[in-house]
């Protein structure tokens, strides 16, 4: 009996994984920042384009509220389309996920899985809108430092480069189980891995496979009244990290839908969600 189509496309997902372990292990070497790249600016005329005109048209009168609020102006002049929109859809995406939410001092702000952390500026600046705080140490974690872009430069120094575009901030190429900056007061984190098949499709290893034991470190740094927002591409993936959240003993506060157009991934990021716990 043969398998579906989707079966199929896990089982390759799956046979992925010796190589997955291999190329990690390579990329894994310590991160030497050479030196920092320049940050590609493309216009950002007729942003949404791809969408119907009124469609458009609304998103356009949203990105220029958005750029107004969060002081967005550098930003936009110095992105990419796709990341500007994407740092966009991430402001958009905390704004809902903790509307009403009164926030605790800031003092310390942690992001996981922070990737090249491009959207380490529209981050900062929700935070200080947010939270009032115009000061506060913004720490990103990643454990994948080695990727290589085409113009030669690594993950790890544009994650630098983004940072210098923030105003500064820590870049931690480490496990975040090995993560420990002292107390923290709002973890943000999008898109954990809850399942193997979408942490081998991001190319990691199995053995980073340990979602449980990942959350429960975050919610050990939270200092009391400290916020953690996930963020999830599936209701599903919601629903499993809110179960791994029960047997922790913790609830959520809030579990909000925060899919918008101004991402440039729309098509496949209909089902994205949010779930807020504060200890």
């Amino acid at each position: 009996m043969s398998l579906p189509v989707a079966g199929l496309k896990d089982a390759f997902v799956y046979l992925r994984a010796p190589a997955a372990a291999v190329a990690f292990a390579l990329r894994r070497r310590p991160p030497r920042v050479r030196r920092l790249p320049e940050l590609t600016s493309e216009p950002k005329e007729n942003l949404f384009d791809e969408l119907p005109e009124v469609e458009a048209k609304r998103l356009e009168a949203r990105e220029r509220d958005l750029r107004r609020r969060y002081d967005l102006e550098g930003y936009r002049r110095a992105s990419t389309r796709r990341d500007y929109r994407d740092g966009l859809w991430r402001i958009a995406a905390l704004e809902t996920a903790l509307e009403g939410l009164s926030p605790p001092p800031v003092r310390r702000v942690v992001d996981v899985g922070s990737k090249n952390f491009s959207y380490a500026l529209p981050l900062s600046q929700f935070v200080r809108t947010w939270s009032g705080q115009v000061a506060f140490e913004l720490h990103g974690v990643e454990v994948d430092p080695g990727g290589l872009y085409l113009d030669g430069h690594t993950r790890a120094e544009y994650a630098e480069a983004h940072l210098a575009q923030a105003g500064g901030g820590q870049m931690h190429f480490v496990d975040f189980q090995d993560f420990d900056p002292g107390p923290v007061d709002l973890v943000t984190w999008f898109f954990p891995f809850v399942t193997r098949k979408a942490l081998l499709a991001w190319g990691l290893p199995l053995k980073l496979f340990r979602p449980r034991a990942l959350l429960s470190h975050a919610l050990r740094l939270l200092r009391e009244g400290g916020v953690l927002v996930a963020v999830h591409q599936t209701p599903v993936e919601q629903q499993r990290w809110v179960e791994l959240l029960e047997t922790l003993g913790h609830r959520p506060v809030r579990t909000v839908p925060v899919a918008n157009r101004l991402t440039l991934h729309w098509p496949r990021a209909t089902g994205r969600t949010a779930t807020v716990v504060v200890r």
